[in-house]
């Protein structure tokens, strides 16, 4: 039985990827999509702009600190479920998100109404303490155990072999059918 559930911020629950992807077009005049960020490394697309790794975090670390209230949710699920998963577990808000980022992150959070959540930064969230894990990254796959992770869809996690979720609603009904 789950009781404590680790719940990734950036690209679970706020789709900063979206955001990115329109500072993308408005700076470069190109089509582009949270589609075409397609790697945890951002992606052939953004390399062929000429952008580095490093200018991606720092775009995504100034739409943080500059546009917080330009990040939506990732799907219109994501309040409700985050109320529901309150009701019957222990959830914390787990984020690798950069320090100079924190209390936007915290900002975020609030301004979306749930602030009643302790938030938690941690560069290796395989190392915390959590029944489960509900994250968009890649290389926790290889990290976890299958039954502690369940992925929310993204285009860059597409090739794993993980539980997986479309829309975060999905996740209480797997908690609930004990698929986990």
């Amino acid at each position: 039985m789950v009781y404590k559930i680790a719940l990734d911020l950036e690209g679970t629950i706020a789709d900063i990827h979206t955001t990115f992807s329109k500072k993308i077009i408005e700076s470069y005049r190109v089509n582009f999509s949270v589609e075409d960020i397609n790697a945890w490394n951002w992606g052939e697309k953004v390399k062929s702009l000429g952008l580095s790794i490093q200018d991606c975090l720092d775009i995504r670390k100034n739409i943080w600190l500059q546009e917080l209230e330009s990040i939506p949710f990732t799907d219109e699920t994501v309040r409700e479920t985050i109320y529901v998963l309150t009701k019957k577990y222990k959830v914390d808000i787990v984020t690798a998100i950069e320090k100079e980022a924190e209390d936007s992150a915290r900002n975020w959070l609030s301004h979306n109404s749930i602030n009643h959540l302790n938030l938690v930064f941690h560069n290796d969230k395989e190392e915390l303490d959590y029944d489960l894990f509900i994250d968009d990254k890649p290389s926790l796959a290889s990290k976890l155990p299958y039954d502690k992770l369940i992925v929310y869809d993204r285009p860059w996690n597409r090739y794993l072999n993980s539980q997986r979720v479309y829309q975060l609603e999905e996740v209480v009904k797997k908690i609930d059918e004990q698929e986990i």
